[in-house]
This record gives structure tokens, C-alpha cells and sequence, in this order.
């Protein structure tokens, strides 16, 4: 099993007087989940976001992966108003069945926030399948002060959105990952589809680039200009964390929510 590098620790930790920084924003989208499909933790996940984006207050944001849009809209509502976000996605042409899937019935990309107010601090780009940097991003680079990335899950795919966005971030700048499942059942299984966690666990080694699990989160956070070893976090292995952090992806309707 691969071994974990990636220390976990809280928020609040990580950015001392985060739990000032209020009022929180998220979307009412996520009522629009079936028990068998809302994650139990994102509700916390999105309210996480929140409050980092509230206390960092980047000018300019960038995500990979837009889908439905709920994480896109959480940027804009709790960023300042005159922040710009960037949000990337595949050309319609190009989308999967996982994609499709995770819209929820709704095809367009980015409907949590079309037709809202703070739709208009949000710009759309796309990309072809397999493409890396597009002119667009290329336009609007080359720095942003916050990247998420949360778009192709496997090794290749991450590992090439990640080298993109460590390439557009100034030593201050915030980057947030999603999706890194570090419980044995997702580790044992092929890179090419599971690749968020022996990825950011090969950056961590490289140590270009600080890495910390946000405790009751699958969100991990890093900073260019953290040093590791000042830097709070405690070190665990894949099991040995009770679920839904440490064993399997726990749904709404698996913890007896009918």
C-alpha cells in the first residue's frame, strides 16, 4: 500500500482567525442531491471553502473542473467584489458520462450560478479533452492568488492540471485539491483512475510546494511559501482513520438517511 506524506490538520490551524470571518456563503444547490448521491461531507467541504476564500479574499481565482457549478459559485459569493474567477471545464463536444452523471439531470455546465448575481464575476472557459493550456487560460494568466483543482481524476489528469496551476501561482498564492480518499480501499486501486492521492503524495515528496489534509475533509491545501516544518499537521496512514474519513466515501443514504 502506498504510504501517506500528506500531514492532516484543522482549518483553523492552518489560517489562525479563519473562524472570524463570517458571514459564510453556499448554494441552496445542494438540496438538489438524492440521499444516495449527496456525500455526507460536502456540506462541510463547501462551507471549508468558504471560509478560507472569506479569509484569504483572493483577487483572482481559477478552477478546473466547473460541472454544475456549485463549487464555482461558492468562489464568487465569498470572494471580494472585485475579484475575477476563472473556471474551466471540457467543450460540451467533449464531456464523458461521469460529467454528465455529476450535472444531476441539468446539462448545462456551470448552472448554479448562471442567471445569478454573482455570475457576473465568473468567467467560463473550455478545453479539449486531453488539452492542457488553452489560449483563454493562457490570456488570463499568468497568476492567480487561489486555484482549485477538481476536474480529471486520474493520475495523468491531475498531474497535468496540477503542473499547470503550480506554474500560474505566485509563492503566496493558495491551491486546493478535492477528492484525495486516503482510505486503503481507494489506494489499492489503478493510478490511471484513482490518481489524486499518489500524485499529491509524489508532489508532497518533492517538496516544491507544502501540502496539508484539511481534518474533516477529502480537501487538501497547500502554499508555496509554508515551510513544512513549521507548518502544523499530524501524519496518518490509510486506515488508520474510522470512516467516513478512513474507510470508504460515506452517501447520505448509507448512514441510514432514507
Amino acid at each position: 500500500m502506498r504510504p501517506n506524506r500528506i500531514p492532516t490538520a484543522s482549518l483553523a490551524e492552518l489560517f489562525p482567525g479563519v473562524e472570524d470571518d463570517l458571514p459564510l456563503t453556499v448554494s441552496s444547490y445542494l438540496f438538489k442531491f438524492r440521499p444516495d448521491q449527496m456525500p455526507v461531507l460536502l456540506p462541510h467541504e463547501q462551507l471549508v471553502l468558504a471560509a478560507l476564500i472569506r479569509h484569504v479574499k483572493p483577487a483572482k481565482l481559477l478552477e478546473f473542473g466547473t460541472a454544475a457549478g456549485h463549487t464555482t459559485f461558492l468562489l464568487a459569493a465569498n470572494s471580494p467584489a472585485s475579484a475575477q474567477v476563472f473556471t474551466l471545464d471540457l467543450a460540451p463536444t467533449d464531456r464523458g458520462d461521469y460529467t454528465l452523471q455529476s450535472m444531476l439531470g441539468d446539462t448545462r455546465i456551470g448552472q448554479c450560478f448562471l442567471g445569478k448575481p454573482e455570475g457576473a464575476k465568473i468567467r467560463q472557459l473550455f478545453r479539449a479533452a486531453g488539452e492542457r493550456m488553452t489560449d483563454d487560460l493562457a490570456r488570463v494568466g499568468p497568476f492567480f492568488d487561489y486555484i482549485h483543482v477538481d476536474a480529471d481524476h486520474g493520475y495523468a489528469g491531475v498531474k497535468a492540471d496540477s503542473e499547470v496551476a503550480l506554474a500560474m501561482i505566485s509563492q503566496d498564492s493558495i491551491v486546493t485539491w478535492h477528492d484525495f480518499y486516503a482510505f486503503p480501499s481507494y489506494v489499492a486501486q489503478p493510478p490511471e483512475t484513482r490518481g489524486v492521492y499518489p500524485y499529491l503524495n509524489e508532489l508532497a515528496q518533492e517538496g516544491t510546494i507544502v501540502l496539508r489534509h484539511i481534518a474533516g475533509t477529502f480537501l487538501v491545501v497547500g502554499c508555496k511559501a509554508w515551510r513544512d516544518d513549521a507548518t502544523p499537521g499530524v501524519l496518518f496512514q490509510p486506515g488508520d482513520v474510522a470512516a467516513p474519513f478512513g474507510a470508504m466515501n460515506v452517501r447520505l443514504a448509507q448512514a441510514g438517511w432514507k
